[in-house]
């Protein structure tokens, strides 16, 4: 897999483990401000750095098809097998 492939995918996994552990605190505390704002940054930067893979690479998941006239779901290697394999 490619060093740009791999950061962005990286990058994907750092915001998801963050947004699950800022929800698992706003299930708790639903009115922290400063809570929501580091949520909504992950989130930000989570669709940022997906949208980016997307585009390059393919989707990430089912939930990602484009509309398209073919399912391009198989073209590419999934996100975790390798290219060399």
């Amino acid at each position: 897999m490619n060093e740009e492939r791999t950061m962005l995918l990286r990058r994907i996994q750092i915001c998801d483990f963050a947004m699950n552990d800022a929800a698992l605190f706003l299930d708790v505390n639903p009115n922290d401000q400063m809570a929501l704002g580091y949520f909504k940054k992950y989130n930000d930067m989570r669709k940022q750095a997906a949208d980016e893979y997307i585009s390059k690479y393919g989707p990430l998941a089912h939930a990602d098809y484009d509309g398209g006239e073919r399912w391009k779901w198989v073209d590419s290697p999934w996100p975790w097998q390798n290219e060399e394999a």
